[in-house]
């Protein structure tokens, strides 16, 4: 589930699911899956970039939860 919740009087979008697949692509304040403008983004999910996703991130934050993870897939794995 995705919510949306104001933090510090600025706009934010947390990622609350189990995991979080992502998809090739840009993602940049205002242009990415979830929408948002200029907020930051809250990763509360184990985010995974599979084999051959080519996912590239301009001048946007992303901030982790301590229980979220990055994998970032190989060929062959």
């Amino acid at each position: 589930m995705a919510t949306l919740l104001l933090a510090a009087k600025r706009l934010t979008y947390t990622i609350n699911t189990p995991t979080y697949t992502a998809t090739s692509g840009t993602w940049a304040n205002g242009s990415n899956p979830f929408g948002n403008t200029t907020a930051a983004l809250n990763l509360n999910t184990n985010f995974i970039v599979p084999n051959g996703v080519t996912l590239t991130i301009n001048n946007l934050n992303l901030n982790f939860s301590s229980t979220s993870k990055i994998t970032i897939q190989k060929a062959g794995g």
